[in-house]
This record gives C-alpha cells, sequence and structure tokens, in this order.
C-alpha cells in the first residue's frame, strides 16, 4: 500500500509578511531606534522642555525633558539637550557628559555625533581643571589677596540728593560670571536657536553652525576678564536688593538698561581674591537713589504696581498657565503671575507695547483687545 505523506506548508505570502515583521521589530529594537517615532506625549513634554529653554526656565525645562525621558526612553535628542543644559548652564559638565554618553549610544552615526564627542572632551577638561576658560584669566597667582583700594567711579552730586552707603562681603561662582557673559555676547540665545530647530541633530548645517558658534564662544571665554565681571555683578545685586529694600519693587530681573555708573557715585573694592571656582571680593559703594529712581522713571517704570488680568484665546489647561508664567519671567515689568493675574510697575500701555509681538518660545503674542486693565491676547505658533 503505498502512503503518501503530507505536509502543511505556510503560503509564501504569509512567509514573507512574518519575515518583513521580524525585520522592522529588528529596526524598531536596534540601538538607534531607527524608524521609531517617539509618542506624542513625549513630543509634547519635550517641545514644553523647548519652549522652558527659550524663555530661560531652566529647572522647568529639565523636568519637562526628564519626563519626555520617562516616556519614551530612547528619545536621542532629549539626551543631547539635557546634557547641553547641564553642561552649559547649570556647572554640572559630569551630568552633561553621562547625558551626551547616552546620546552616542543611541544615534551613534548622527551627524551631532562629531559636536557631542567634541562637548565630552570639552567637558572632561573643565572636570581635571585643565580648560582654557578656566586657566586664562589673570597671570597672578590665583589665591593671593590683592587690595584693591581703586575707585570705580567718584563724582560731585547736589546736596538734595539721597546717598545711601552699602558694604558687602561676597563670593561669585565663576561660571555663572562665565554665563553673564555668553548671554550679554548673545551665545545662549544662539544656542538656543539652534536646538530647537527642528531636527537639529539630524542636520549637517546645523551641527556645523553649533561647531562654529562653540569656537566663537572659547575664542570669547579665554578673554574673560572675572574680576572686573564680578565687581559689575555685585554693584548690579547691590542695586536690585535696594530696589526691594527702598522702593518695594520686586521685578523678575534687574533692568538691564539701568547706568550703574550713575547710580553708583563710588565704589570701592577692599579685598579680591581668585580661584578656579569662586571670585571672593569686598565691596564698599555709595549709591544715589535719586538717580536710580530717576533712571527707572525715565525707562517707563512705576513705583506702585497696577493689576492687569491676562486672558489667552487660544490656549488653555496647564499649557496655558505656563504661558502666563512665561510672559512674567520674559516682560521687564511685572512682579509676579497667579492665574493669568499679573502686577506691573508700569502704564497698562506701555505693558500692551512691550506684549503685542512678544516671543515665547515659538509663539508670537498678538493683543487682540483691552480693556481698562483686561488684556485678550492670541499666541500665533510659528509654522
Amino acid at each position: 500500500m503505498n502512503m503518501i505523506f503530507q505536509y502543511s506548508r505556510t503560503p509564501k505570502p504569509i512567509i514573507f509578511i512574518l519575515i518583513l515583521s521580524l525585520f522592522f521589530l529588528f529596526l524598531l529594537l536596534a540601538p538607534g531606534n531607527l524608524l521609531a517615532t517617539p509618542p506624542q506625549e513625549a513630543l509634547s513634554a519635550k517641545e514644553a522642555g523647548d519652549n522652558y529653554s527659550h524663555q530661560g526656565n531652566i529647572q522647568e525645562g529639565i523636568k519637562a525633558y526628564e519626563r519626555a525621558l520617562q516616556i519614551y526612553p530612547l528619545f536621542a535628542e532629549v539626551y543631547y539637550l539635557l546634557g547641553m543644559i547641564y553642561d552649559m548652564d547649570q556647572g554640572r559638565p559630569e551630568e552633561g557628559i553621562k547625558l551626551y554618553q547616552k546620546f552616542l549610544e543611541l544615534a551613534p552615526d548622527s551627524p551631532e555625533a562629531e559636536t557631542v564627542r567634541f562637548l565630552i572632551e570639552n567637558a572632561q577638561q573643565i572636570l581635571s581643571g585643565s580648560s582654557s576658560s578656566t586657566s586664562i584669566v589673570k597671570k597672578e597667582d590665583p589665591q593671593k589677596i590683592v587690595t584693591a583700594p581703586t575707585t570705580v567711579k567718584e563724582s560731585p552730586s547736589p546736596s538734595q540728593n539721597k546717598y545711601i552707603q552699602r558694604s558687602i562681603k561676597t563670593k561669585v561662582l565663576k561660571y555663572t560670571l562665565k554665563l553673564n557673559v555668553w548671554k550679554r555676547e548673545g551665545f545662549i540665545e544662539k544656542f538656543n536657536e539652534l536646538a530647537m530647530a527642528r531636527g537639529s541633530f539630524l542636520t549637517n548645517d546645523i551641527s556645523k553652525k553649533r561647531l562654529q558658534l562653540r569656537l566663537d564662544r572659547q575664542i570669547c571665554t579665554e578673554h574673560i576678564d572675572y574680576q572686573q565681571e564680578a565687581e559689575i555683578f555685585v554693584q548690579r545685586q547691590i542695586l536690585n536688593d535696594l530696589l526691594e529694600e527702598e522702593m518695594s519693587i520686586f521685578l523678575s530681573h534687574f533692568p538691564e538698561k539701568i547706568n550703574i555708573q550713575e547710580a553708583i557715585v563710588r565704589s570701592e573694592v577692599k579685598k579680591i581674591r581668585e580661584d578656579k571656582k569662586y571670585v571672593r571680593l569686598t565691596m564698599d559703594a555709595r549709591i544715589n537713589l535719586e538717580n536710580l529712581k530717576g533712571q527707572l522713571s525715565s525707562l517707563g517704570y512705576q513705583f506702585i504696581p497696577t493689576k492687569i488680568l491676562l486672558y489667552c484665546t487660544n490656549l488653555y489647561g496647564d499649557f496655558s498657565e505656563q504661558f502666563m508664567e512665561a510672559i512674567s519671567r520674559k516682560s521687564k515689568y511685572t512682579k509676579k503671575e497667579s492665574e493669568g493675574l499679573v502686577e506691573i510697575y508700569t502704564k497698562p500701555e506701555e505693558f500692551v507695547k512691550e506684549l503685542n509681538n512678544m516671543k515665547v518660545g515659538p509663539y508670537t503674542i498678538k493683543v487682540d483687545k483691552v480693556d481698562k486693565n483686561n488684556i485678550t491676547f492670541i499666541a500665533e505658533k510659528e509654522q
């Protein structure tokens, strides 16, 4: 009897589909996660981090980026952005290095990889104390105490002016001074713009611009006079304290356009010492309070705050609240913000002028309606 053996054969189309499925599964699980797209929740958290960083709210930016990584741990670009924050803004290069290395694990062939390797090397130099940004300072012994009774400025003023004497003994982190110089020279804003560019870590042009910007910043850093920068920093700190103590003005940040040399008629550095991390100094200052008040008035400031209610017609929920907080931080006139209510130290019409066309991250504010102390606006997102 002939026995016929039959076997089940899987149709070819099904085999093809299985092989194709395995291939895509391999791509999704492979280093770099080449074909995977971050879930929308992670993308939203990353976008929130971009907005916070662009607005200067670094701590909230860190929280948003970390939330994006909790949702999607393979989000290579977020490791890169978060590494830049810890490295360049927070003065924590060791944390920056770990995040840079994670980026390289996930995207080793990215056009940004070369830049990230450069960042790792630079951060390692900072940790070892061999970076030019910390060694090129003064030729004197960095531990030497310098007696510096040099008068920055002293000028006679009418006797009716009110003078206030202040003495301060403090230390300033050199990394803070470095960041102030970078901000003044426009480097931080330019880096933020590049970091927020779409697909930045996949774009060769962005990578080249960032590398050139780093070289320019390094040259700038090598010429920083930390002692001089520390004197200016402390002078601004003295004036900002006076705004609160003498005028009860609590601003988000000290007005950039205040002429320090006019407000402080005499300042004298008694002692100054510089090491690798700090500039320590003792300073006496004589402030012309009337001049400070006059400068504030000429810049449009008022000494009694006005309450303004802000309402955005196209943003809602938590993001709307975060957006209002960003406006409060970005405005030069605001005191505080709570559920859309801000207190401003200027006339409402001046605040409207500042608010209209203000850029907050990828949004531009367009004032829609002003009704007494109520302002309605639209936040237009850039395409």
